[in-house]
């Protein structure tokens, strides 16, 4: 077997991987890159600590690859300018793709939001460059990176 440190904000865990299975991983596993493990939480009686029996483990580019991975950028009315919207425009046709789709989340001067999907022809391909010239433009709680549809392939 064997085993890794996964952390985020809330703390680190212990994981644990069969020598062929890690064997299949090792490659997305890399010191300071954002990682998923798929697995089964496993609680020691004795001592309270947990450990992830991993049965997969995938980085966020090999997740990004996948088309179940969207784009929502949420505007509010009178926070957004024109030229900002133009420089998303020209940004969005200088980074199209066909792999993600990119969903408006618009918050109007009451508070009404409605949420739509632009079209095939306005998807992207994300990368962290992408993702950082949107926010960049917008700013950063104004751009969300949705992984829930591929959360549920899981």
């Amino acid at each position: 077997s064997a085993f890794f440190e996964i952390e985020d904000a809330s703390g680190q865990l212990s994981v644990a991987a069969y020598a062929e299975q890690f064997a299949d991983y090792r490659d997305q596993i890399k010191v300071n890159e954002i990682v998923v493990v798929v697995g089964r939480l496993e609680s020691f009686k004795g001592n309270g600590q947990l450990r992830l029996q991993a049965s997969r483990v995938l980085n966020i580019d090999t997740i990004r690859r996948s088309n179940q991975v969207k784009v929502i950028l949420k505007l509010k009315h009178g926070k957004v300018s024109g030229t900002a919207l133009g420089e998303i425009k020209d940004l969005m046709t200088a980074q199209s793709g066909d792999r993600h789709e990119v969903s408006i989340e618009y918050t109007s001067s009451k508070g009404a939001t409605i949420s739509y999907s632009l079209n095939k022809s306005w998807c992207v391909t994300i990368s962290n460059e992408l993702i950082a010239k949107f926010r960049e433009i917008l700013g950063d709680e104004a751009v969300v990176i949705d992984y829930s549809a591929w959360r549920t392939r899981l």
